[in-house]
């Protein structure tokens, strides 16, 4: 998805209701499907090329000014602010369970929800969500629920 292939293939599907974004090709039968299957695996693969194309040039480029490996790139989109860098555990840590390290889950789900949401010190803390980018807090955010 990081590349957005799948709105250049959505932009190629003829639009006919904008109730029901696929109406066009429920619409087609026989010789109709293969001509539109053609034509969208045509103008989808010389857009795919276009995007690759850029998000390589992108990343070469981040490589040769130092910004980071490659790997670095790919994984950047997982990485959060604050985050921290996970270790394995003894096999002993296993047998205990997260309880022991976390403590036993607030039996009261929705009051231990609330609590996460709203009262932790980071509960207004923005974020901007990478799927949507939409900027938000955990407060808010509970508030539609």
């Amino acid at each position: 998805r990081s590349l957005g292939l799948e709105g250049d293939l959505a932009r190629h599907i003829p639009l006919v209701d904008a109730w029901d974004t696929l109406k066009a090709l429920k619409q087609l039968d026989g010789p109709e499907v293969e001509a539109m299957v053609d034509f969208l695996a045509f103008r989808f693969l010389q857009s795919a090329m276009k995007r690759i194309r850029r998000g390589v040039h992108k990343l070469l480029e981040e490589e040769r000014l130092g910004g980071g490996s490659a790997q670095d790139f790919v994984n950047s989109k997982f990485i959060m602010d604050g985050a921290f860098v996970g270790r394995f555990a003894t096999l002993d840590d296993f047998f205990k369970g997260p309880e022991q390290l976390i403590g036993v889950p607030n039996p009261r789900i929705r009051e231990g929800c609330e609590k996460e949401h709203t009262a932790r010190k980071n509960a207004h803390k923005q974020f901007t969500t990478s799927n949507y980018n939409i900027t938000t807090c955990a407060a808010l955010e509970w508030e539609f629920v």
